[in-house]
C-alpha cells in the first residue's frame, strides 16, 4: 500500500484513503501538539473537511524532506489543525537568541546546568566538553526514567554538584520542572537546525531512528522562549588575571559558556 504513493496525485485516491483509515481510526485524538480545539478527539461522519474531522499530519514536513507514506513520519489529527500548521510560517532553522544573562561569581563552588535540545543537536558532546560530571538519560546506566529522576533529584541536594543535566525540555515549564529538580544554576538551550539533528540522527544509525526524527521535529513546533532561556554556545575559560599591583591574589580559574556565565572549575 505505501508504494502505491503517485506525487502527481498527491493525498489522493484509494491508497491515500486507505492510509488514512490505517493512521487515523475512529476514536482516535488528535496529536498536533499545538491543538486548540474543544476537544482532541478527532469526530467521524462530519461534512467534508470539517476542522474536527479527521486528518493525517507529516509530523517531518514533505518541504523538509519527510517521507509522505512512511508511518514514523504520521499521525492523527484534526484536519483543522493540520490545515493551521501547514498554513502557519515555516520554522526558522536557528531559534532567535535571547538576551538573558545569569552571571555567577568567582566563588561559587556549585554548578549545575541543564542543557535542553531536540535530539541530534549535539547535547552530549557540548556537555561532555566542559569537562563536567555528565547526567544523559540516554547512557546505559540508567535503565529506567524513575531512577535517572532520582539521581537528578539527588544532584540537587549536593552542595558541591558540578554537572550539566542533558533533557530536550522544548517548553519552558518543562526547563523550569528540570532546573527545579537539580537546583540548577543556569540553563541553556541548543538549537541545532532542524536538517542538521536529522542529518545526524541518521549518520548515527542507531535503532528507532525514524522516531528521534520525528521527535525533533515535534521539539521545534513546541519549543518557545517564554522564559527567556539563553542559547548555548560554548565553553570557553576565564584565565586568573594578576593585579595591576603586583601582588598575587588567587583567583580560582572559571569555565563558563561564551553567553557570559562563570562555570567554577577546581585547579
Amino acid at each position: 500500500m505505501l508504494d502505491e504513493w503517485d506525487p502527481r496525485r498527491g493525498r489522493q485516491g484509494r491508497p491515500w484513503r486507505r492510509l488514512v483509515a490505517q493512521v487515523c481510526p475512529p476514536g482516535s485524538l488528535c496529536e498536533v501538539p499545538a491543538c486548540r480545539k474543544p476537544t482532541r478527539e478527532i469526530i467521524f461522519g462530519l461534512r467534508p473537511r470539517h476542522p474536527l474531522g479527521p486528518s493525517v499530519d507529516h509530523i517531518v514536513p514533505l518541504e523538509d524532506g519527510g517521507h509522505p507514506t512512511a508511518l514514523w513520519n504520521l499521525r492523527p489529527a484534526h484536519y483543522g489543525c493540520n490545515s493551521a500548521r501547514a498554513n502557519s510560517p515555516r520554522l526558522p532553522q536557528l531559534m532567535p537568541r535571547s538576551s538573558v544573562r545569569l552571571p555567577l561569581t568567582r566563588d561559587d563552588s556549585r554548578i549545575v546546568v541543564v542543557l535542553a535540545g531536540p535530539p541530534g543537536a549535539g547535547k552530549t558532546t557540548a556537555a561532555r566538553q566542559s569537562g563536567l560530571e555528565v547526567f544523559d538519560r540516554d547512557d546505559r546506566q540508567w535503565h529506567t526514567e524513575r531512577g535517572f529522576q532520582d539521581a537528578l533529584r539527588d544532584l540537587g541536594r549536593r552542595s558541591d554538584a558540578r554537572a550539566v543535566v542533558i533533557r530536550s525540555a522544548p517548553t519552558s515549564r518543562a526547563r523550569a520542572r528540570w532546573s527545579a529538580l537539580t537546583d540548577a544554576t543556569a540553563c541553556y538551550v541548543l538549537t541545532t537546525a532542524l536538517d542538521e539533528c536529522v542529518r545526524r540522527i541518521n549518520q548515527r544509525g542507531r535503532p528507532g531512528r525514524h522516531r528521534e526524527i520525528a521527535a525533533a521535529a515535534t521539539w521545534f513546533e513546541r519549543f518557545d522562549t517564554r522564559d527567556g532561556v539563553e542559547t548555548f554556545e560554548g565553553w570557553s575559560i576565564d584565565r586568573p588575571q594578576r593585579p595591576s599591583s603586583g601582588v598575587r591574589i588567587p583567583v580560582d580559574g572559571a569555565v563558563r559558556p561564551r553567553s557570559g556565565v562563570r562555570l567554577p572549575v577546581e585547579q
